[in-house]
């Protein structure tokens, strides 16, 4: 058994044992966690950079509408219109932005309740 200091967080073995990379943010939540090895990251980018353009950009269309439809799924239906787009925009956007900024966006939506 390992020291506990020395234990990664996340699988529970060994740091040294563990190919993941762990960051923590700065509000003490987990920023990003990595257990891909660097040969299996290579693989992947190969794979990926043999497809065109057009491709990959459908890729990525195709996974932002998936993830905004993840998202609208887990959004109340019994709120109104107005507040749907709101919690729609804090689940999607919320920690990306200045929050003086998604205040201002929050208040933007909510005004438009009757639209």
């Amino acid at each position: 058994m390992t020291d506990a200091s020395k234990e990664c967080l996340f699988s529970g073995r060994g740091r040294t044992e563990c190919p993941s990379i762990h960051k923590t943010a700065p509000n003490g939540g987990l920023a990003s966690m990595n257990d891909t090895t660097a040969a299996v990251e290579d693989l992947h980018r190969d794979l990926l950079m043999a497809r065109s353009n057009e491709e990959r950009f459908k890729m990525g269309v195709s996974m932002c509408q998936t993830a905004r439809t993840i998202v609208w799924s887990s959004v109340p239906e019994d709120l109104s219109p107005a507040e749907r787009r709101v919690q729609f925009f804090l689940r999607y956007y919320g920690n990306e932005l200045d929050p003086d900024f998604r205040e201002e966006v929050v208040a933007e939506l909510r005004s438009q309740e009757g639209d």
